[in-house]
């Protein structure tokens, strides 16, 4: 899947999502992308400016299967800033993001 380094500091295995959200934050909800989720978090690109570094903000998703729709509204902190998106760590528990990154 993802290749460990030296500096690789993530804690469980990562899968590849390519799911729409959005990325709240200061009240403010920007469209993003996910790139990839794990039981700790997730990576999101976006075309906005990235909150900063440390930021807390909400990550929505809204998912569909068949006639079910479902809203997952999950807390994170941002812990890395890219040039394009940025890398979140969920908040403390959440068992929505348990429900979330095991189906």
């Amino acid at each position: 899947m993802y290749s460990a380094s030296r500096s690789e500091r993530r804690r469980t295995a990562r899968k590849r999502i390519a799911a729409r959200a959005y990325m709240s934050w200061q009240g403010q909800p920007h469209r993003c992308r996910t790139r990839n989720i794990s039981i700790n978090g997730a990576f999101v690109e976006t075309t906005a400016l990235a909150p900063p570094l440390g930021a807390r903000v909400e990550l929505i998703f809204v998912l569909s299967n068949g006639s079910v729709i479902r809203v997952h509204r999950l807390k994170a902190r941002i812990a890395r800033v890219t040039r394009n998106g940025a890398a979140l760590v969920w908040a403390p528990g959440g068992q929505e993001t348990r429900e979330l990154t095991h189906t």
